[in-house]
C-alpha cells in the first residue's frame, strides 16, 4: 500500500492516479475478503495440528508445543473481524516470534 501511495503521489495525470487508486482498492478488497480470512483461520488450524503432534513427540519440547497451541488459538480469529480480531492478531505476534525461535533452535540442534 505504501508503494502504491508513493506512486499515486508521483503520478502526473488523472489516468495514472486512477490506475493506482484502483490498485489500492483491489489490495484492500483482498485484505478484507473471504480468501484472506479463510487462509488466516486455516493457518491457525494447521498450527494447532502441528503443535498437537509436537506435544506427542520427543523431538520438540512441551514449551514449544504449548506456545504453538497458544499461537494457533489466537489465529482462529482473523484480524478483519473487528477490533478484537485486530487485537488478537497483534497479540499472536508474541508467541509467533517465540515459537519460531524455539523451533529454529531445535532444528539447528538436530542438524
Amino acid at each position: 500500500m505504501l508503494s502504491l501511495s508513493d506512486q499515486y503521489a508521483a503520478a502526473t495525470t488523472d489516468a495514472q492516479r486512477s490506475v493506482f487508486l484502483a490498485a489500492g482498492q483491489v489490495m484492500l478488497t483482498f485484505y478484507n475478503g473471504t480468501a484472506f480470512d479463510m487462509s488466516y483461520v486455516f493457518g491457525g488450524v494447521v498450527l494447532l495440528i502441528i503443535s498437537a503432534v509436537m506435544l506427542r513427540s520427543n523431538i520438540f519440547s512441551k514449551v514449544t508445543a504449548y506456545v504453538g497451541i497458544l499461537m494457533g488459538m489466537l489465529m482462529l480469529v482473523p484480524p478483519t473481524v473487528g477490533t478484537i480480531g485486530l487485537l488478537l492478531s497483534l497479540i499472536s505476534l508474541v508467541p509467533t516470534a517465540i515459537w519460531l525461535i524455539l523451533v529454529a533452535r531445535r532444528l539447528f540442534q538436530l542438524g
